[in-house]
């Protein structure tokens, strides 16, 4: 009977060991999972942002082509500066007096 009891003990031991094993080995795995979903949400949030800003920068882009093109740049002259091009003749009108 002696011999009976001590190998239900070392047999008690031996799964409490492995169920702390288990339970260990369990604990990471899913630590692990929760970092890699929540890495996998970080990722998403800024590849949008990514896109976001790829988006912009073409807007930025085309902005900066349209001032940069002779046409615009003429027109700036023209309506802001009041600037003309030689041989023309610029009239500029003006209210009447009040008499």
């Amino acid at each position: 009977m002696a011999v009976r009891r001590r190998r239900k003990k070392r047999l008690n031991v031996l799964q409490f060991l492995g169920l702390i094993l288990a339970l260990w080995l369990l604990f990471c795995f899913g630590k692990g999972m929760v970092t890699n979903y929540r890495l996998k949400l970080e990722i998403a949030d800024i590849k949008m942002e990514i896109d976001a800003i790829r988006m912009r920068n073409a807007e930025l882009e085309r902005e900066i082509e349209k001032y940069n093109s002779p046409e615009y740049v003429e027109k700036i002259a023209r309506e802001e500066l009041g600037l003309v091009k030689p041989g023309e003749t610029l009239f500029v009108m003006s209210q009447p007096l009040d008499e």
